[in-house]
């Protein structure tokens, strides 16, 4: 009986909850209204606030979310967005993407579109700066002439069995021997480097150099192949070297991984080097002379006494009709004299004269005996900033990379705890025929 109340309870129980939970549901409240949404950005408003805060990577990248709010069907919509965008990864310094940008804005608004011009301007520009100017002039004769480049770029260069070397492959080979050359001069400054990259893409303007590189290139992979052959890349002398160049190759790229970003100077910063080295920079003095060589020193004295003057010494050294003396104009103490060639001694008596005039003995050097006159002296100067500012720069930039280096050095001995013993290196050997004292305690 009890156990027939209790199966009773449960029930009446479940039935409860089950009339509570249809309660429920019939009376609870409509759900409220979903919120409306927050306003939206205004990202043009927003991309143009960032550019003129010079925040030009912010900028791309709000001007990026304004492209997507843009249909696809919106051509000239969405081509000037990319050129605005490209403007500001322009200003930000990434020139590649923006190159990428402004091509894509040209596909959509065309080659005959107010922007056009801009366009093949600015990409000119960016292939530049990143210092690819062989690939500028292609885009400039490829914008001239239409495709007739393009397909040029494809024409077949060389042969070696099946393969092919097109002109765009040998075209690519030369700009990468310029990267590749650039790529260890890790402390070059920002216009040195760009001059030397002007350089490197001007010697092969003329087609003759580009045609021996090819013929490099070719006899190169042709020795190459016949090593292969012979089994030459196997040699363990070869392998060694390898090695050994390996090591520092690699060596050579962690200096320009670490120091690459490190030398960045201020104008202040060259101005108070140049304060502090102005001796690095004075102009060395010069002097104008009039030299006669002669054999003996008793000629050289003779001539010294009767001609006091330069016209008179000129007059003198002329011999059946030939002028005996050499003159040379605004020599340095270092320079060569006249067809004379380098002369120490010589160049030591000059620039010891205190005034212009005629040296009073001759000058013995190289077993000749030299009468000099000194038209002019200049003494040395210290130029102002500007008038040396490029030699500034490579010599704080040189000395920069040396502390650097002796800095990065230094912490790798101590990270890796190498150690160097000096003096046994630095310890002399006994001569051979030197017996030590136990050797001559033995005998």
């Amino acid at each position: 009986p009890s156990r027939g109340r209790l199966g009773g309870s449960l029930i009446i129980v479940a039935l409860g909850a089950i009339l509570f939970l249809q309660y429920r549901i019939l009376v609870r409240p409509a759900a409220a209204p979903p919120e409306a949404p927050a306003s939206s950005i205004d990202w043009r408003a927003h991309a143009l606030r960032l550019g003129q805060r010079n925040l030009h990577d912010a900028a791309a990248r709000a001007w990026q979310r304004h492209l997507d709010t843009l249909p696809a069907s919106d051509r000239e919509g969405r081509g000037k967005i990319l050129y605005q965008i490209a403007g500001e990864l322009m200003l930000a310094g990434d020139y590649q993407e923006a190159v990428s940008s402004f091509w894509q804005a040209e596909r959509l608004l065309g080659f005959s579109s107010e922007l056009a011009p801009k366009i093949a301007e600015a990409v000119g520009e960016c292939l530049e700066r990143l210092g690819k100017f062989d690939e500028k002039d292609r885009e400039m004769r490829e914008r001239a002439v239409g495709g007739a480049v393009a397909d040029a770029a494809g024409e077949i260069a060389a042969e070696i069995g099946l393969e092919k070397i097109t002109m765009h492959e040998l075209e690519r080979r030369i700009a990468r021997d310029a990267e590749l050359q650039l790529s260890w001069q890790y402390a070059l400054p920002p216009e040195q480097e760009k001059e030397i990259r002007k350089q490197l893409a001007a010697q092969y303007e003329d087609p003759s150099k580009k045609l021996g590189r090819l013929y490099e290139l070719v006899a190169q992979q042709l020795l190459y192949r016949r090593g292969r052959e012979l089994e030459i890349d196997k040699a363990p002398e070869l392998q060694e070297l390898l090695g050994r160049t390996k090591a520092q190759l690699v060596a050579a790229a962690v200096v320009a991984r670490d120091l690459k970003d490190k030398i960045k100077p201020s104008a202040m910063d060259l101005g108070a080097y140049f304060s502090a080295n102005r001796e690095k920079f004075q102009t060395p003095p010069r002097a104008t002379v009039r030299v006669v060589p002669l054999p003996s020193k008793e000629e050289a004295e003779k001539l010294i006494a009767a001609a006091t003057t330069e016209d008179a010494l000129a007059a003198a050294a002329v011999k059946d009709g030939k002028d005996g003396s050499i003159v040379a104009e605004r020599i340095a103490p270092q320079d060569p004299i006249g067809g004379l060639g380098p002369v120490p001694a010589l160049s030591k008596a000059i620039f010891a004269a205190k005034e212009p005039g005629l040296l009073p003995a001759p000058v013995e050097a190289g077993g000749a005996f030299f009468v000099v006159f000194v038209r002019a002296l200049e003494p040395p100067a210290t130029p102002e900033f500007e008038a040396v500012k490029g030699q500034v720069l490579d010599a704080y930039y040189q000395e920069k990379q040396r502390e650097l280096q002796e800095t990065l050095v230094k912490e790798l001995f101590a990270k890796y705890g190498a150690l160097v013993h000096d003096d046994v290196v630095l310890r002399k050997k006994p001569p051979a025929a030197e017996k030590q004292p136990e050797e001559q305690r033995a005998q």
